[in-house]
Parts: structure tokens; sequence; C-alpha cells
């Protein structure tokens, strides 16, 4: 991570992913609590969720709930377009191979959790992901 910086948002990451590093972040973080919205807010490099971001009530940015003010707003922005999300879930999936001194088990415990992964971003949960071969 770098320091006591929060993760960057690139265009094109996955903003859940994204959203749990920062959270991370957040506990071993030094910066004072009224302070860290605002530096989550310029570590934003996807320029549309920037543009955004910089668009929020500035007082309740710099509030010791600011950061969870901001994460709020930003699901809401993010919640509208959950497909690159999912795609970057799939792909990450599929890609998925089992390095040779990797166990088994160890292999089954992960593909499940980027499964799950998977489906965490559906709303029925009724089919999470059949690509025809299992």
């Amino acid at each position: 991570m770098g320091g006591d910086q929060p993760p960057l948002l690139t265009e094109g990451m996955d903003y859940l992913k994204w959203k749990r590093e920062v959270g991370i972040w957040e506990l071993g973080t030094s910066i004072a609590a009224a302070k860290q919205a605002a530096v989550c807010v310029l570590r934003i490099q996807d320029f549309k969720a920037r543009d955004f971001a910089t668009r929020l009530d500035v007082t309740e940015l710099k509030k010791t709930e600011g950061l969870k003010y901001l994460m709020a707003e930003l699901d809401k922005y993010f919640k509208e377009d959950n497909t690159q999300s999912i795609f970057l879930g799939i792909d990450d999936l599929e890609k998925f191979v089992r390095p040779e001194q990797m166990q088994m088990t160890e292999y089954i415990a992960e593909f499940k959790r980027r499964l799950n992964r998977i489906g965490e971003l559906f709303n029925d949960k009724k089919e999470i992901y059949h690509d025809g071969m299992l």
C-alpha cells in the first residue's frame, strides 16, 4: 500500500475489492478520522468516480464519520453499474489455475471463495454462475 496512503481506485478496478482494502487501511492508518475521506477521494483515479466524489458535501466528508459517508455515497454510485464487478469476478474465476505447490484442498477453498465472490454480486442468487462445464 505504501506508507499511510489508502489504496488507489483506478478505472476498471473492482470497487468492492477496493472498498475492502480501504476498510483494512482504515484499521491501520494514523491519519485522523476527520481527514480520511479527503485522503481517499484524492486516491481515486477513476475520472468519473472522482468527479462524483469531489461533488459530495465537504462538510460531511470532513466529519469524523466522513469516510463512512464517502463509502455510502460511492456504494450508491457503483451500485448503478454492477456489471464490471461481475465481469471481473467471472474473469478472475476462469483464469484461476492451481499452482503446482498448492494442495488440492487449498485450491478447492480458493475456487469456492472466488465463486462466492461472484455470488455476492448477484441479487437473486438463483444461478450464480454456470459455464456449461459443471
